[in-house]
């Protein structure tokens, strides 16, 4: 059992990067998960790859003081249009904070792929697959 609860992407982004086995999580997080879990595995690799273009361009960006950003931001931009087109505005802005909070894309795949979402009562879980 968990003895805190993930309630941003940020908190849940270093929960999954610790490699927890299971992550509580608040009603926020989890209406964004769902949106995100709902997305088939088609188009699951474009939206990962879409994802992805984003949180490098961003952790790229900040690396460098901002003196990329001139030409991060046409690319990061493209590649939010696709996101927000598929999971929506809020899930979108939550996957890329998620992954650039642990400055790891590899943690969007993670979440999609290695975890399970469970209700137990009114408390919401992720479970890593067995």
């Amino acid at each position: 059992m968990s003895d805190e609860i993930a309630e941003s992407p940020d908190e849940l982004g270093r929960a999954i990067e610790q490699g927890r086995d299971e992550i509580e999580i608040s009603i926020d997080v989890r209406a964004k998960v769902v949106r995100i879990k709902a997305v088939g595995k088609i188009a699951w690799g474009v939206l990962f790859g879409a994802v992805t273009v984003v949180i490098v361009s961003m952790i790229a960006t900040a690396g460098t003081g901002g003196t990329l950003a001139f030409a991060a931001a046409p690319t990061g931009a493209g590649g939010f249009g696709v996101v927000v087109a598929m999971v929506g505005a809020g899930a979108a802005a939550f996957l890329v904070r998620m992954g650039v909070a642990s400055r790891n894309a590899n943690t969007v795949r993670k979440l999609y792929a290695e975890y399970d979402l469970i209700d137990r009562g009114n408390r919401h879980f992720l479970v890593r697959k067995k």
